[in-house]
């Protein structure tokens, strides 16, 4: 009980730190989205919450009352290049970057500004709506290296991997058939991990997670739909920090015009405990890498405690080279040229035994900016005023 209660004061609290106009939007539509009649504008402010009940959640992690005054200097400083829009900023967010990363830097930006002023310009709603659903990625990324995808579960019907509907008995034989390790995970709507599973077949009978499961249970638990795919063996490199997950890179792009950049926030996340995901969210560790593929000296973990090693395996992260990375880039790069109408892209890139990089995921509607800030600094770096002048300025000018 004492749970739940501590649960919903987090939830009103971030509920009552939206601007007024964004609350009622919210508390008008929250019934609908409850309903499954999803609209974007709702999904969003509710994202949006979720990374207000995170930074409450930071602030508590790390002791507010520990955290540095915010300098009043400063955050005019901060506000008068964020003009006309600065006047939203939140004194805590640079409190936490000034805290947890020794900088002062005007860059940083907020999450608030992030999502609302910078990213809903980059990637207007609607564009991005296509490459919500990860049942959908072997289509528009068909000639780049993804899991090898056995079953689809979309708008209540079963898919093999080409697209062609199928029965709920032929797709049980689809799995009950396969001689691999598989992964699940929802197709739509997904996060921090939440409803990734492995699989496997043995004895006529489908295992996931440990537990015998049928197709029903998949339908029932997954009614936005699915999708299963052959589980990734990687890349030594990655998988001797914490075998049991798939270790993954986060890549960001942006589109400057005709030009595809790499952004200076790509991470690699590693899994903790035994936990078969790598999301930070999940309780995993966030190492920053550099422009010419090393770790940084250092990670981050979930409760936001800076690591030199694995806390597991206790293998160093300094000094170790990413020898693929510079494919990764290209890797991202080039998929990104196939939907030139996205400004900015989040990726999940799995490593391959043969060190070959492999989509996982896109994340092109609310991407975390908050973790590639903490650990590569500010999340557009070189070309923050080129994004500001795009979006922000022009925006209200």
């Amino acid at each position: 009980m004492m749970m739940m209660m501590t649960v919903l004061n987090q939830k009103v609290a971030a509920l009552f730190k939206l601007p007024p106009g964004r609350m009622l939007t919210y508390l008008t539509g929250y019934p609908f989205a409850r309903l499954g009649k999803q609209t974007p504008r709702v999904h969003a402010i509710h994202s949006e919450l979720r990374w207000i009940r995170a930074a409450i959640g930071y602030l508590k992690l790390l002791g507010e009352s520990q955290l540095p005054d915010m300098d009043p200097q400063f955050l005019q400083e901060v506000r008068n290049y964020y003009h006309p829009v600065g006047h939203y900023i939140h004194p805590d967010d640079y409190r936490i970057f000034f805290h947890l990363t020794g900088q002062k830097n005007k860059k940083f930006i907020s999450n608030y500004l992030f999502h609302n002023h910078v990213m809903s310009v980059l990637n207007p709603a609607g564009l991005e709506s296509n490459l919500m659903d990860k049942n959908v990625y072997s289509r528009i990324y068909s000639e780049f290296r993804q899991p090898e995808t056995l079953l689809r579960y979309m708008r209540g019907a079963f898919y093999n991997a080409k697209y062609r509907m199928i029965s709920s008995a032929e797709a049980e034989r689809v799995l009950l058939n396969a001689e691999i390790e598989w992964v699940i995970k929802p197709s739509r709507f997904s996060n921090s991990g939440t409803g990734v599973f492995t699989g496997s077949s043995s004895g006529g009978k489908i295992v996931m997670n440990g537990a015998e499961r049928s197709l029903g249970y998949f339908r029932n638990n997954y009614p936005e739909g699915f999708i299963i795919q052959e589980r990734v063996k990687q890349s030594e490199h990655l998988s001797v920090f914490h075998p049991g997950s798939l270790n993954t890179l986060r890549v960001f792009t942006l589109r400057l015009g005709s030009e595809i950049v790499t952004l200076p926030g790509t991470y690699a996340r590693f899994g903790r405990g035994g936990n078969h995901v790598d999301n930070m969210g999940s309780g995993g560790v966030g190492c920053g890498v550099s422009a010419g593929g090393e770790l940084t000296p250092r990670g981050i973990s979930n409760d936001l405690k800076w690591v030199e090693r694995h806390p597991d395996t206790g293998i160093v992260f300094s000094g170790r080279k990413l020898p693929f990375y510079a494919e990764v880039k290209s890797f991202v790069t080039e998929m990104h040229r196939v939907t030139p109408e996205i400004g900015l892209a989040s990726w999940d890139i799995a490593i391959d035994e043969k060190d070959e990089p492999v989509l996982i995921e896109i994340n092109t509607f609310y991407p975390n900016s908050f973790n590639p800030q903490l650990l590569n600094g500010p999340f557009f770096g070189e070309y923050t005023d080129a994004v500001l002048d795009h979006t922000i300025r022009k925006k209200y000018h």
